[in-house]
């Protein structure tokens, strides 16, 4: 995947459970992930994909120790990976 190609999310159920695959964490299924739900449906290149996962990651950890933002960071080509899964079927 380029890129300059659209990632179309998928819907907010799916998206939780895609993040709990990379992550399985409740703290960071209940605060988190709902946050990047909301995007659901949306259409997104991956750098686009990458920045909203950054700030959501970044609201999140407001308040915590640095660990626990630098985990999330370290998960997001993880979290982008199983986000833009399937985008590639789709469009054959």
């Amino acid at each position: 995947m380029n890129d300059d190609e659209l990632i179309t999310l998928p819907g907010a159920d799916e998206i939780v459970a895609r993040l709990r695959t990379v992550i399985d964490e409740p703290h960071a299924a209940e605060k988190l992930y709902p946050q990047v739900a909301r995007r659901a449906g949306d259409r997104l290149t991956v750098n686009g994909l990458e920045l909203m996962l950054t700030l959501a990651i970044h609201d999140y950890a407001k308040g915590y120790s640095p660990a626990v933002a630098a985990t999330m960071y370290v998960a997001l080509p993880d979290f982008i990976r199983v986000l833009s899964a399937g985008e590639a079927d789709d469009e054959r």
